[in-house]
């Protein structure tokens, strides 16, 4: 196993928790490297924490451990689990948070964090990013069995997809993602560039022309979709695809989401006439 562990949370970095959960580990792996991911996971979403992990996990070095704490049910009975791919290891809360990761893998084993031997010995009730989680993480990177850590389970609890509703000429989505500079990331993807102006919507393999489409939200809509910022004047919205392959309303050195008033949840539609 690697010794990496990538911090995923939706805890911001204000107080000390993503700060402690790091001393823990190192407490028990002296030898651990730490990259954070993002501690800016809209706050207790779950979806979001799941889109933002499928959309980077691959990035990173085999043998990779993650830790992610999107917990709005901490101190219930939903289960802390480990989860071992061929490629890397997750702990997480069996919430729902891996179950996009694990859409794109056809084999894996899970285990219930149950071995009190991988806690801390005081436990609270509020805190198991720092007394479950992060010990369990360590001891993932130190190559521990997953056997090790409890019962395997096979019942992960599940997370339903985002909304995408593709029709002839339309696809339906949703806003999923906002991020730091305001950009709005919706559901519909994957999408990719064939040509200059042709888009490949990959699920239907459908092509769409960019210069012959509009994409509505609410009372407003945007024609054309472009490549990049540049292609409009500053403070001009537009529509472009993200570095994932998603679609994306943004605002050329401003914030969509502000400019929009755009939030969570948001329906999107892009209509094309091809």
């Amino acid at each position: 196993m690697s010794e990496l562990i990538v911090l995923l949370t939706d805890f911001g970095l204000k107080d000390a928790y993503v700060g402690v959960m790091k001393g823990v580990m190192k407490n028990i792996m002296p030898k651990a490297e730490f990259i954070d991911l993002s501690h800016e996971i809209a706050r207790q979403s779950i979806q979001n924490g799941a889109l933002m992990l499928h959309n980077n996990y691959s990035y990173f070095p085999v043998g990779t451990t993650f830790l992610v704490v999107v917990d709005p049910t901490v101190g219930s009975q939903r289960r802390p689990i480990i989860v071992e791919t061929e490629k890397y290891r997750f702990i997480a809360p069996d919430n729902g948070v891996l179950q996009y990761i694990l859409d794109d893998t056809r084999e894996y084993k899970a285990a219930e964090l149950s071995n009190l031997n991988f806690r801390l010995q005081n436990q609270s009730y509020t805190f198991h990013g720092r007394d479950i989680f992060a010990p369990a993480a360590a001891y993932a990177a130190q190559g521990k069995p997953i056997e090790d850590f409890g019962n395997l389970i096979t019942d992960l609890v599940q997370l339903s997809q985002p909304l995408l509703e593709i029709g002839h000429k339309q696809i339906i989505g949703e806003i999923t993602h906002i991020d730091t500079f305001g950009n709005c990331i919706t559901s519909i993807g994957c999408l990719h560039w064939q040509d200059a102006q042709t888009l490949i919507f990959e699920p239907t393999n459908t092509a769409i022309d960019a210069t012959n489409a509009r994409v509505s939200f609410g009372e407003d809509n945007l024609q054309t979709v472009k490549h990049a910022y540049h292609e409009v004047n500053m403070g001009v919205p537009l529509i472009q695809i993200d570095s994932n392959g998603y679609l994306e309303i943004a605002l050329n050195q401003g914030s969509a989401s502000d400019y929009f008033a755009l939030e969570l949840g948001k329906k999107v539609m892009i209509t094309h006439y091809n």
